[in-house]
């Protein structure tokens, strides 16, 4: 049967798991992260040059960033999953016309997006957040930013597909060519133009294009497969079957959005009624929810990378080895939650003084921030392989109801709850309840999945004594 496959296919199909799993982990962690770093490096930049005033700005339009993510991984991921199961049942054909509905929906999404944005952006930076002072520092800052969102998802989405492809390496590069654009360009002109938070958006902006146009060269030019004019031929039901696998990337960031609408409003109301006010609150929690977005990346771009291999093994009925695979991608998601919540628990002050000093005030709420709201962050990764593992095994539902709960459902309802009662300080205590709440669904479903896949395997084994 190993005869018959091409050199991709036998590596997923027979390689040594670990090494498959980091060649295309580490590349899509490093896309994501990427990913993360715009904003986190626009947030620098603007707190040295602006002020926490200019960082409130980024915070209030993160969430537009994050809905642009989720709609790239909603296409991109979502087929990059299909697309590995197909050839796991050597539905070439099938799979070829796959990658080419996913770029043309990619593309459409993009400019709608775009243009939805740009026209609402003066009632949205209202309904994020966004106070009296933060305002106008919004406004110039999403307007560049919104501009630029059809490259944006489009290259996100991208970057999943040359991952499914065998070629992580080129997403990867095509990712950190714009992201290092956008670090040189940053400082040149917020400081050297003076352009302010309107530097910082144009350095984004066209750290972003760039990475659109070089994976969009490469994404025409498949490997594994060869694209015809036939295949970018919207297909309605197929489209629904690839935005179906994309589901619990897609709610991940989705999720984040709506935590990002509810705590922002949170923030300035309550905020306003403590020592703090409203803008410390704001700008400090943004600074810790970027980082939390760090840790919730890795853990995505090293699940993403046990998705071939898992996808593939479970569409060739392949248990044993689908069973490794996920064993590993969970060891491997504990070790970096752990690591991670080490780092920013332990220099939390540190990371604060990257993004300016403000006064005593500040740097108390950020810490008190970090210290609380990630106190459990090591449940996040896990709990976010979980979800990618069940993206894997075409169980999109599963997961993408595992990341609302973890990241919107549980925190939304203890900030409404908590803050009422303790003030501000209420939307801290957000991110330890739902981990460990979160961890109890995490649990229970991994535990019910093993004994289904224990079944598979049982059954298999019988079906071969049986012939």
């Amino acid at each position: 049967m190993n005869e018959e496959l091409s050199a991709q296919e036998q590596k997923l199909d027979s390689g040594p798991i670990r090494p498959i799993i980091w060649e295309y982990g580490i590349p899509c962690a490093l896309i994501t992260v990427i990913n993360a770093l715009y904003n986190i490096v626009d947030q620098v930049f603007i707190g040295q040059g602006v002020g926490y005033l200019g960082t409130g700005a980024t915070n209030v339009i993160f969430p537009l960033s994050t809905i642009g993510l989720s709609l790239g991984l909603l296409v991109g991921s979502g087929c990059a999953a299909m697309f590995s199961l197909l050839l796991g049942k050597g539905q070439k054909k099938r799979a070829a016309q796959c990658m080419g509905n996913a770029i043309v929906l990619m593309l459409i999404i993009g400019v709608v997006f775009m243009v939805l944005t740009l026209s609402l952006l003066p009632h949205i930076v209202v309904w994020f957040g966004a106070t009296e002072l933060v305002y106008d520092y919004a406004m110039d800052y999403g307007r560049i930013i919104c501009f630029g969102f059809a490259f944006y998802l489009s290259s996100i989405g991208f970057g999943n597909m040359l991952r499914a492809d065998g070629r992580p390496k080129v997403a990867t590069i095509c990712t950190l060519t714009g992201c290092v654009i956008n670090c040189i360009l940053d400082p040149i002109f917020i400081f050297v133009f003076d352009w302010g938070v309107k530097g910082a958006a144009w350095a984004t902006f066209i750290g972003q294009s760039i990475p659109f146009i070089l994976s969009l060269i490469a994404i025409l030019r498949l490997k594994t497969v060869h694209l015809q004019k036939s295949d970018f031929l919207l297909v309605p039901k197929l489209c629904l079957q690839i935005v179906s696998h994309g589901l619990v990337d897609a709610v991940l960031n989705l999720s984040i959005t709506a935590l990002y609408f509810v705590n922002n409003n949170l923030l300035k109301d309550y905020g306003a009624l403590s020592v703090y006010g409203s803008e410390i609150p704001l700008a400090t929690y943004g600074i810790m929810q970027k980082f939390d977005h760090i840790i919730t990346s890795i853990a995505t771009g090293m699940g993403q990378g046990a998705q071939p291999v898992i996808g593939y093994s479970y569409g060739r009925n392949n248990i044993p080895r689908v069973k490794r695979a996920i064993r590993f991608t969970l060891i491997q998601g504990c070790i970096i939650g752990v690591v991670t919540e080490a780092i920013i628990l332990l220099f939390a002050n540190q990371i604060l003084c990257l993004f300016g000093e403000e006064g005593e005030l500040y740097q108390e709420f950020g810490v008190m921030c970090f210290h609380t709201f990630m106190s459990l962050a090591c449940l996040f990764a896990v709990q976010t392989t979980v979800s990618s593992i069940f993206m894997a095994l075409g169980k999109a539902a599963r997961g993408a109801v595992l990341s609302f709960i973890r990241n919107a459902g549980i925190p939304i309802c203890a900030g409404l709850i908590l803050c009422p009662m303790i003030g501000v300080k209420g939307v801290l205590y957000e991110g330890p309840l739902s981990g460990a709440l979160t961890m109890i669904l995490v649990i229970a479903l991994m535990v019910h999945e093993r004994r289904h896949l224990n079944q598979l395997d049982s059954n298999k084994g019988t079906a071969k004594k049986g012939a």
